[in-house]
């Protein structure tokens, strides 16, 4: 059907770009994570300061946890760029050697 294509077309384009641009994919969502998390953070001090109570210890919880996994979310990023960059080294590689073996062949010829 034209939605099953349609869908499985939109998860192909987004599975390329992240894995020639890990980097950028990888930063949009941590940094997103990473926002909420300070955003949660800054609400509970508000009620902290405002109201002078322990209360909305919710907010401080989630909001750690959304601090700690966007930052691992950027990590990932991070480690997934320097691997698409050997990877990219390493397929350069190839090629020259495949290129030399074959100019050895015709000039053996």
């Amino acid at each position: 059907s034209t939605w099953g294509y349609l869908k499985n077309s939109i998860a192909t384009i987004v599975r390329i770009y992240a894995m020639y641009e890990p980097l950028k994919v990888f930063s949009y969502i941590g940094g997103t994570s990473f926002f909420l998390g300070f955003i949660l953070g800054c609400r509970y001090l508000y009620f902290f300061i405002v109201e002078s109570t322990a209360g909305h210890v919710q907010s401080l919880i989630l909001s750690a946890i959304l601090i700690i996994v966007g930052f691992q979310i950027i990590l990932i990023g991070l480690l997934a760029d320097l691997i698409s960059i050997n990877r990219e080294y390493i397929e350069n590689s190839l090629h020259r050697i495949k290129k030399s073996k074959l100019d050895l062949k015709e000039e053996f010829r």
